[in-house]
């Protein structure tokens, strides 16, 4: 949901490119606190009570003070973090600085062969890349390095700003550019 929002105008109307370090590691410390609070009540925590994407697949019935609260909360969030944020950043916030599967997504990219690596010899320092990737996993920091930070989803959006051809994805332990075999037509 937030992608699409994301994707809605041409421009940001507020520009965000690097955030706080405090910020990109709130999505693990706010897991380990959910795993901690779930396994005590035996409840999912965040699924029950702060997930903003509730109230599309499982809206919540409001009777009570609680219940009214829970349901504030849910639009709220959901306003903000999925709506608004999205559309006047370009960038996806809840899946950059609150949701809880992140991390875990994180965790998969790790073990994932296929990286996204920039040949920092064809970059020619636009910056394109670190204004269309809406994760912020393309800093100005991991693009002097010629990689992302490790919470990028390989969606391929910066390989298609790119103006150089400088971003592709390679086979974990290898330099070959292995994106043209996934192109249109040049299926193996």
């Amino acid at each position: 949901m937030d992608q699409f929002f994301s994707s809605l105008l041409k421009k940001s109307i507020i520009p965000l490119e690097n955030p706080p370090k405090w910020a990109k590691l709130f999505p693990y410390v706010f897991m380990l606190f959910l795993i901690l609070i779930s396994a005590v009540f035996l409840i999912p925590i965040f699924c029950a009570y702060i997930c903003p994407l509730r109230i599309i697949y499982d809206p919540p019935a409001v009777t009570t003070t609680f219940q009214w609260i829970t349901a504030l909360i849910f639009v709220t969030g959901g306003l903000i973090f999925l709506v608004i944020g999205p559309l006047l950043t370009k960038k996806r916030l809840f899946c950059s600085f609150i949701c809880p599967l992140m991390p875990a997504n994180t965790l998969i990219g790790v073990i994932n062969p296929f990286k996204v690596k920039i040949n920092i010899d064809l970059c020619k320092k636009c910056g394109l890349c670190v204004k269309s990737c809406e994760l912020f996993a393309i800093t100005k920091e991991s693009l002097a390095k010629g990689k992302t930070i490790i919470e990028c989803a390989e969606c391929g959006k910066c390989m298609d700003k790119c103006p150089a051809g400088a971003i592709d994805y390679k086979l974990m332990f290898t330099d070959q550019n292995i994106r043209f075999f996934y192109s249109a037509g040049n299926y193996l």
